[in-house]
């Protein structure tokens, strides 16, 4: 309201600075194991390995629908706050609020990759989403979108946390950064899809009934996550065929 909204795509040049000092004290971990000779990591760099895990492929095609939901807040919530007569500027409070209970949840992702195997916490962090989405289909104020945007915040922190790790995991010997990448490069996608669908289903249906019908996806999607993970350990199917680790 006191500078405009210009001044705000000014601000990431302003933390662009202090992020590129940070960063460049951190550095690269090089691995025990890899591989001294830039022959010999070429010759062993076979990327199609990473396709070859079946828990890695059921996950990335999962995710791409389980996904949606998180991506889709900054194209939906305005339309939300349009049909409770709110004022569309209140979603950088609902946004602020979301990000600012991330922090605080990370903490929680090492406590839970000790407790809780993630081919089953994974899938039911991820139902949260379609809970959301029915909430907000019946949310009528302001307030009751602030609160869920306190859960969203929560969970989608303990969501990046446990899923890096998970997918991580899965990486054949040497692929770790490109299976990392694949998956971001999943969540992007399901960012492009989910606004495409989001988009024609809010002008034939409206908002609510957009929510309602995203809400089946994800439970959908995330039934099939926890139940193809569950049928490849019946089938004795390792985690990494590489080292043959298996999930408690």
């Amino acid at each position: 309201a006191a500078l405009g909204v210009g001044v705000m795509f000014y601000v990431p040049l302003l933390i662009l600075g202090p992020v590129i000092v940070i960063t460049r004290q951190v550095g690269d971990v090089k691995p025990k194991d890899a591989p001294d000779s830039g022959q010999g990591a070429k010759h062993k760099l076979q990327i199609g390995r990473a396709f070859k895990s079946y828990y890695l492929v059921c996950h990335i095609i999962c995710l791409m629908v389980v996904w949606m939901p998180f991506m889709l807040h900054g194209t939906l919530v305005p339309f939300l706050l349009e049909a409770i007569h709110a004022d569309s500027s209140l979603q950088g409070i609902a946004f602020g609020i979301r990000a600012f209970m991330e922090f605080p949840s990370f903490m929680l992702v090492p406590f839970l990759l000790r407790k809780y195997n993630p081919q089953k916490l994974l899938p039911l962090c991820f139902s949260y989403y379609a809970v959301e989405c029915l909430v907000l289909a019946m949310t009528q104020q302001v307030w009751a979108l602030y609160a869920i945007m306190v859960c969203s915040g929560t969970v989608f922190a303990m969501i990046i946390g446990v899923n890096i790790n998970y997918v991580h995991s899965l990486a054949p010997r040497g692929l770790e950064s490109t299976v990392v990448t694949v998956n971001a490069a999943a969540q992007s996608l399901a960012g492009v899809l989910g606004n495409l669908l989001a988009g024609a289903l809010v002008d034939s249906v409206g908002i609510r009934m957009t929510y309602l019908i995203i809400a089946a996806m994800v439970v959908l999607a995330s039934l099939m996550m926890y139940f193809l993970a569950g049928h490849g350990r019946k089938k004795g199917i390792p985690l990494n065929a590489e080292t043959a680790i298996q999930c408690p």
